[in-house]
């Protein structure tokens, strides 16, 4: 066996260690009490974590690092160090990666270790807000990552007590990042990462340079994931936002090259060869975004990382979100400007095919934020429910047709979505994928889905720069641009029917969207519900 082999076994034996610590923890603090529901859940943990083995806690945390960070890189691999990182946020690490591990035997201690996870936070915050790593910029960086993970842990659980506390913990992480200070933190000078200084360290003095680098990249891109999940609590839970995405004021993430390093001198290798460029700061191109300046130029040259351009779309999804409790009439004094967002969004990252953007999640997600901003246009308190009134009035208006062309392109894309990305998907894919699927079976019962004389082919591709506002805001030019185009144009402000492979669309039009849900709910639990829910409304 040699040395790396013996330090693993050497940390695997400790993070059992920790995990039994935690369980002894937390019984004698529900034992203190006398709630009988928590003494109930502590001898409940102990059964389960009696089944812990070693052997497990192994191939969760290889799995957090092997298959979770590809969907969402937070934790910086190189520099990370299980023998310095705090028993709450190993048992968060280990809780999330055994959902990777898509076995019912896996969850189900992934759920006990998510409690005891869940229990420090909300027992000991204070305490464990006070904790700095050696080479953290501020205090509660362990912290507001364990918030995180637990969060991104319940909104995958089938649950309810999981999913409920998701939602409770919305705004936890902003909290104590804000009482931690982490959003002070500063990028450094340009300059002093392509200095000779720099260059010219050595050893422990260069290995110094990149752990805290490491830990001040981890801290942003943290913060960075907390926008992230903010997002799809919304869309989970048809919650409002719990901050406003457009006043972030948090400096660039660097590039994946740089994060993916595996050592020092390459992780030099790679700033000096990126002139130490950072790119914009985020609220820098949101800004951008949200003005709608042309002359600014395409966006793409100042974001260097795909988590940014990620949190930027759902910066305009929770945007569109907030638009939801407004009049009517005050929505319609944003619809413009949210399109106008929507379309350069597009034109600056889904047309290009830079490495580090995942264009079929972002394209999921840019056509699931379209449909909710075409259900801004139902009055205020109204939502798509499943009775023949309120959905053939949905699909009887251009915004109603034009939903399904956005919900068909996102079948479109999970229709050429490799194993891959089905595998292990962003946290945002099933939720995308369930909504496409959802208002493909709403225009189904609809009776407009057999009315009209034209048949619109769902195997082709919408020419969106061409298709332009029509269904969103429709003047008499767009009219006009429809009668003589034909084509989607025609469909959407006229109507007709719809075909798939040569035959009418009926419900085995969304299989594919189904079975991708049925994979995804082997990695997120709750995909398997909106699984049964899109089965249930086929034989409804």
């Amino acid at each position: 066996m040699d040395q790396d082999d013996q330090v693993a076994n050497r940390a695997i034996t400790q993070t059992h260690a920790l995990v039994a610590n935690m369980v002894r923890w937390a019984v004698s603090q529900s034992m203190t009490g006398t709630d009988d529901l928590d003494v109930s859940q502590s001898t409940h943990v102990i059964s389960q974590m009696n089944l812990v083995s070693s052997h497990f806690l192994d191939r969760c945390l290889s799995a957090y690092f092997n298959r979770f960070l590809a969907a969402l890189p937070i934790t910086h691999r190189a520099t990370f160090n299980i023998r310095t990182t705090n028993a709450p946020l190993l048992l968060s690490m280990i809780a999330v990666g055994s959902l990777c591990l898509q076995s019912d035997d896996a969850r189900r201690l992934g759920d006990s270790i998510w409690r005891l996870a869940n229990t420090a936070v909300s027992s000991s915050w204070q305490e464990l807000i006070k904790i700095k790593g050696d080479f953290d910029s501020c205090q509660g960086l362990a912290l507001v990552t364990t918030v995180l993970l637990v969060q991104i842990y319940a909104t995958a659980s089938t649950d309810p007590e999981l999913k409920n506390s998701a939602v409770v913990a919305q705004p936890l992480g902003f909290r104590c990042a804000r009482l931690a200070g982490m959003f002070d933190i500063q990028t450094p000078p340009q300059a002093e990462t392509i200095s000779p200084e720099f260059k010219a360290l050595e050893g422990q003095a260069l290995t110094d340079s990149w752990y805290k680098w490491s830990a001040r990249e981890t801290q942003q891109r943290t913060l960075l994931g907390l926008y992230l999940m903010d997002a799809q609590v919304c869309s989970l839970f048809d919650a409002a936002p719990s901050v406003r995405h457009t006043l972030s004021q948090l400096p660039p993430v660097c590039t994946d090259a740089a994060f993916y390093a595996p050592t020092a001198e390459a992780w030099r290798k790679v700033m000096v060869d990126e002139d130490g460029s950072y790119g914009s700061p985020y609220r820098g191109p949101l800004s951008t975004l949200y003005s709608c300046n042309p002359t600014s130029g395409p966006l793409r040259r100042s974001i260097t990382s795909g988590f940014t351009v990620a949190a930027l779309l759902d910066g305009i999804y929770c945007l569109v979100v907030e638009q939801r409790d407004l009049p009517l009439s005050l929505r319609n004094e944003e619809m413009s400007s949210l399109i106008d967002r929507l379309d350069r969004f597009r034109n600056d990252f889904l047309l290009n095919d830079k490495p580090e953007i995942d264009i079929p999640a972002l394209a999921m997600k840019w056509h699931t934020t379209s449909i909710s901003l075409l259900e801004l246009w139902l009055p205020t308190g109204i939502a798509l429910k499943e009775n023949a009134e309120s959905i053939n009035k949905w699909f009887s208006t251009p915004q109603g047709r034009r939903a399904v062309l956005h919900a068909n392109a996102i079948r479109q894309v999970v229709d050429t979505m490799p194993f891959s990305a089905i595998s292990t998907p962003r946290i945002q894919t099933p939720v995308c994928t369930y909504h496409a699927g959802y208002i493909m079976m709403l225009w189904l019962k609809s009776h407009m889905c057999a009315k009209g004389a034209g048949n619109w082919d769902l195997d082709h591709e919408v020419d969106w720069q061409r298709l332009g506002s029509i269904g969103q805001v429709i003047s008499q030019r767009d009219l006009v641009t429809a009668v003589e185009g034909g084509g989607p144009e025609t469909f959407v402000n006229e109507g007709g029917t719809t075909s798939l492979r040569g035959k009418k669309f009926d419900a085995t039009g969304i299989s594919a969207l189904i079975s991708a849900l049925t994979t995804f709910g082997g990695t997120w639990p709750a995909a398997r519900t909106m699984t049964n829910q899109l089965i249930a409304m086929s034989y409804a």
